[in-house]
């Protein structure tokens, strides 16, 4: 095969006498390719959040920090070769990493109920590039010290909806295949808004929003636009402005994006919202991201003018296991606390979806219908994640005309 990635590694679990578990990896590479990360990393629990920590770097110089409360944007430790923290009173835990320098990472950015400690540095230029038969070698040993006879709990994974919380407004995602008038009319009064994709620098823009017009007509409800402009926006900007005349009544928000940018451009999002609110002060006007909470909560709108906020979310962004779906709702309710602490803004959860709606970079490529998950399972989960998300003003769930059948 050409170009194909080759790599073999040799995994040792040591169980040791002093309360201690040593991880080890011997990795080489046999072909060459370029690397993000290769290697060993921990994932830290949510039971340690707001627990102090005593980082000891490779040159033994220590400094003390804190696992974050609210979801830290950046690393909110670096240049690790150790690190220790108590686990419960009277109890530490005590990590060192050997073979590369490590950090840490708030996953809850990716929606991950964890916080993961990792090699390499990502301040260092990535990809790099890995020549055959060059190797890898890495270690992690944990070490647990002082009370271990006493009992620290067991987690109970049983979720339970409780609470009086109002629900958010509930809308859907236009599916990629036009649903016909009978499919329409099973939804109509049942959804909140009709999310529609626009993407301003391709020709079927204008039939699109039309056509979407329609349909949001026979569901009786409205819809959320979310519009993506190429750099040469201004000409854009204009010529939307103009088609929204045809269909303003059909319209509640637009979210303003940038094809090139992960977040709206600043200056997209001061003129368009200023033409947009002149010409339909009713209609709210968004900024934000179509990926991950990680580019919201790195690029905040501080004094930029809008309506609300917006990401997409999905608790598959670095493992798709049922364990661990059910795990990430934990963080959802934080990734909400989160925003609360930076903007007053109304949050708009958009789309909501258990596989990942794009590809992994979450640059536009969007993943086949088929891949979306409706069984009993994700039916239940999307419950549970409205309920974690509920202090949210608006969550749209993606659909599929397959669950229509």
């Amino acid at each position: 095969i050409t170009n194909e990635i080759r790599y073999k590694g040799e995994f040792t679990i040591n169980i040791n006498r002093n309360n201690s578990i040593s991880f080890s990896m011997k990795g080489t590479a046999l072909s060459g390719f370029k690397k993000n990360r290769i290697g060993l990393c921990v994932l830290h629990p949510l039971a340690c959040k707001g627990k102090r920590v005593k980082i000891t770097k490779p040159t033994d110089d220590v400094y003390e920090s804190i696992f974050p409360k609210l979801i830290s944007p950046h690393q909110p430790f670096k240049n690790i070769h150790q690190m220790e923290w108590e686990v419960a009173e009277g109890l530490l835990a005590h990590l060192a990493f050997h073979g590369e320098i490590f950090e840490t990472e708030d996953q809850r950015n990716w929606s991950d109920s964890s916080y993961k400690t990792y090699s390499t540095p990502l301040e260092l230029p990535f990809p790099a590039w890995v020549s055959a038969r060059e190797t890898l070698q890495h270690q992690v040993v944990l070490t647990i010290t002082g009370n271990t006879k006493q009992k620290t709990g067991k987690r109970e994974m049983v979720r339970k909806l409780t609470g009086n919380s109002p629900l958010p407004k509930i809308g859907y995602c236009r599916p990629t295949n036009q649903l016909t008038r009978e499919q329409l009319l099973k939804l109509s009064n049942l959804t909140d808004h009709w999310r529609v994709e626009l993407r301003l620098f391709e020709t079927s823009w204008r039939t699109l929003l039309l056509t979407a017009a329609e349909e949001a007509s026979i569901l009786k409800t409205k819809l959320e636009l979310i519009v993506f402009f190429s750099n040469d926006y201004d000409d854009q900007l204009h010529e939307f402005l103009q088609q929204l005349s045809q269909v303003s009544q059909h319209i509640s928000s637009i979210l303003l994006l940038s094809i090139s940018q992960k977040v709206t451009p600043a200056d997209l999002m001061r003129k368009g919202f200023g033409v947009i609110k002149i010409a339909y002060p009713f209609i709210k006007v968004g900024y934000g991201t179509d990926g991950f909470f990680a580019e919201l909560n790195r690029n905040r709108p501080g004094d930029l003018p809008c309506d609300f906020v917006s990401f997409s979310l999905t608790p598959t962004a670095h493992a798709g296991d049922t364990r661990t779906i059910i795990e990430n709702l934990d963080s959802q309710r934080e990734i909400i606390q989160t925003i609360r602490s930076f903007t007053d803004k109304e949050i708009h959860v958009s789309p909501l979806t258990i596989n990942q709606r794009t590809d992994a970079n979450m640059d536009g490529v969007l993943l086949p219908d088929d891949q979306i998950d409706y069984s009993q399972f994700g039916k239940a989960w999307i419950s549970f994640a409205v309920h974690q998300l509920s202090e949210a003003e608006s969550i749209t769930i993606l659909l599929s005309d397959k669950n229509l059948e």
